[in-house]
């Protein structure tokens, strides 16, 4: 994570890495999960990272592990 000052508040960089498959996923037949699921766990990723940097606390989890 990278953060700069900017005249009018903060830059925030944050790099994420994705692997695996999502939590509650068939791992055996090897298929991928769909766009929609990758959409919502980047989604949920970066609302846990917000959460985190504004104090807020709480991981945000992805419909399908719940």
């Amino acid at each position: 994570m990278r953060i700069e000052q900017q005249s009018n508040g903060s830059d925030v960089t944050v790099h994420i890495s994705l692997r695996g498959h999502p939590p509650g996923t068939d791992q055996r037949d090897g298929g991928a999960p769909d766009p929609s699921q990758v959409k919502e766990g980047v989604r949920k990723g970066l609302q846990s990272i917000k959460n985190h940097l504004e104090g807020g606390g709480g991981k945000e989890e992805p419909s399908v592990a719940t």
